[in-house]
């Protein structure tokens, strides 16, 4: 027995007491029908992991074909764009056949260097055609995610990384007639300028006063150079998913905004003023605010 799956028997034994059924989405389940799905811990949804913790999933299907083999496959769901994770096969109890039922077990740990983050988890394992036996999903506001693939099984959870945070308060400049911000933190930066590499992904945690009441939110970045706004892209510009605030917002009413945002390749080496915001639905700001940013290779 490997220590791989040494590990996995393990935490699914030492946490099968406390297991917890929670709600999921089908997200394209094709030759499996997904029964049950447990995920420890989980006390309440959507799932809040700290780092550090070990996390077991616990997926009961029933297999509608045979399959000699099958593949775990496993990404974060963050503004629509799928982020893999890395996981191991895990273990499933007997031969996959036709109409039979199958327990699927592994688990996952939550990573010191992931940040502090609400996502959407994706779950599939793959017959050895590659098509998804059962896809996971949680009945969530995330609407919007597509899944093209066919699967055994799918399915979607909703979960965030807690802050047993690695993020940096930074100094900051509010934006001239804008709301008071109480705190920022950005992750990673661990001096100022905040430096950041090509591929990379930074995180942002802003947290405010709301100033009006809002059913949507829009967030913007902008490069400011020589006084010029450049509009940055942005995973996802919809502040009220997978943004750590669930809306409406209430006017008075405390809230932390968690954003991401991707340091593309084809941007230049340069140094600049960043310009983060996040409005209302009138297109006032709840916040905005400026830090200085150096990207190189």
């Amino acid at each position: 027995m490997d220590t791989v799956t040494r590990a996995i028997l393990f935490l699914v034994v030492a946490c099968c007491v406390t297991a917890d059924v929670i709600n999921v989405k089908d997200c394209g389940s094709v030759t499996g029908t997904i029964n049950q799905v447990e995920i420890t811990p989980c006390p309440s949804e959507p799932c809040q992991f700290k780092r550090g913790v070990n996390v077991t999933m616990k997926v009961e299907f029933t297999s509608k074909i045979e399959s000699k083999k099958y593949t775990s496959v496993l990404h974060g769901i963050i503004g629509g764009v799928p982020v893999p994770f890395p996981v191991s096969q895990g273990l499933i109890s007997g031969p996959i056949n036709a109409n039979s039922k199958i327990v699927y077990l592994n688990a996952l740990k939550v990573e010191q260097s992931y940040p502090k983050v609400s996502l959407v988890a994706k779950l599939e394992i793959r017959d050895d055609s590659g098509k998804d036996m059962p896809i996971i999903q949680d009945n969530t506001k995330q609407r919007n995610t597509t899944d093209m693939s066919l699967s055994l099984v799918c399915a979607l959870v909703v979960v965030g990384v807690l802050a047993t945070c690695f993020c940096e308060p930074i100094n900051f400049k509010k934006c001239d007639g804008t709301p008071d911000i109480k705190s920022v933190d950005i992750s990673p930066c661990t001096a100022q300028p905040c430096k950041f590499h090509h591929g990379m992904n930074v995180t942002v945690s802003v947290t405010f006063i709301a100033a009006k009441n809002s059913v949507g939110l829009t967030a913007e970045i902008y490069g400011i150079l020589s006084g010029i706004p450049i509009k940055f892209r942005m995973p996802n510009p919809n502040g009220c998913q997978s943004s750590n605030i669930t809306c409406p917002i209430k006017s008075g009413d405390q809230y932390t905004y968690s954003g991401l945002f991707n340091v593309l390749p084809t941007y230049p080496n340069i140094r600049l003023t960043v310009k983060w915001d996040l409005k209302a639905d009138d297109n006032s700001y709840l916040f905005c605010f400026l830090f200085p940013m150096e990207i190189d290779t």
